[in-house]
């Protein structure tokens, strides 16, 4: 009788009708200016919970509502099987990559004490655990190279991974590939992609540089080859070079952001790769990475010498706070 009563609301549309009322409110709140520095800081409350860049990316992955959720994370969630999509004009960015790791564990029961451990272990992105070529998901023993606190056994998240996003258990290859970000700018060069083969293409004379997750900091290189095998993102293995941070007594006169970047071979770090350049007595270090996500850089070589950095010394044209 009462699904049928003119004086009684539709029942079997008040699900709608909330849903509706709530995401108005949401956007009304985003964009009144009495009420959108709460929903500014509740969005980047959300994020720092739920370990990611983009909370309305992350909350795709799941089925349904969750109790671990609060209400706009879980209004984003209904909004996914609506097919909606929500945007707000402000946005909180994070450096460093595209895909939180967060997103593929949103779905455990164990979610949050994940993300504890991901915390303490400054694990957010996807990119940091993952093969240069983004195709295979690295040993536990290769990550925990790269972490400051290298003590305690393989986590539970990692061990939930190689069972929810992991092909073959032999090679750790990933049941998805992750197609690799190419930021469009006009100021800046990226390695020449070559033609798919099997062959390794040696190179020469070019350097490049990128910002490292692990690290925080910028990466130089001289490129001695490049891989572009067949159903693989180009990679490029190139040769360490670290940032001298002091300035040269001739370059006293300019300020730091004129300064030049001078340049010195890596000995070794906890970048370095196992691969046949490596394999020798020369104390030499070399990384594979992304080639998409390097930059071209004009290096020639200086006569300049600094205590404690052997010779030979390269000199980068662009400043170091440009390049970062």
């Amino acid at each position: 009788m009462i699904i049928h009563n003119q004086i009684y609301l539709n029942i079997l549309n008040i699900w709608d009708h909330q849903f509706s009322s709530q995401t108005s409110l949401l956007n009304a709140q985003a964009n009144s200016p009495l009420t959108r520095n709460i929903i500014e800081y509740l969005i980047l409350y959300s994020q720092s919970r739920l370990w990611t860049n983009d909370i309305f990316f992350t909350t795709k992955f799941l089925d349904s509502p969750s109790k671990k959720l609060n209400r706009i994370e879980n209004l984003f969630c209904i909004m996914h099987n609506y097919k909606l999509d929500f945007r707000f004009s402000f946005k909180f960015n994070t450096k460093g990559g595209i895909y939180p790791i967060s997103s593929y564990f949103i779905r455990s029961n164990q979610f949050f004490n994940f993300v504890k451990s991901l915390k303490k272990k400054e694990i957010f992105y996807l990119k940091q655990i993952i093969t240069a070529d983004g195709l295979f998901l690295k040993t536990w023993k290769e990550i925990k190279g790269f972490l400051t606190n290298k003590k305690g056994c393989t986590p539970e998240w990692y061990k939930y991974l190689k069972e929810n996003i992991i092909l073959n258990q032999n090679n750790l290859r990933l049941n998805f590939d992750l197609s690799p970000t190419n930021i469009q700018n006009p100021l800046i060069t990226r390695p020449k992609i070559i033609p798919q083969s099997s062959n390794i293409t040696r190179i020469k004379n070019v350097w490049i540089a990128y910002w490292c997750l692990c690290t925080k900091t910028v990466i130089f290189g001289r490129v001695v080859e490049k891989n572009h095998f067949y159903n693989y993102h180009q990679t490029i293995t190139f040769e360490h070079y670290t940032y001298i941070p002091e300035s040269h007594h001739t370059s006293n006169n300019l300020t730091p952001r004129s300064r030049p970047t001078y340049l010195s071979k890596c000995t070794g770090c906890v970048l370095s790769e196992n691969n046949i350049y490596n394999n020798n007595t020369l104390h030499t270090c070399y990384i594979t990475s992304l080639s998409n996500s390097t930059i071209i850089i004009n290096v020639s070589k200086s006569n300049l010498t600094f205590p404690n950095y052997k010779k030979p010394i390269y000199k980068c044209i662009k400043q170091f706070t440009t390049i970062q």
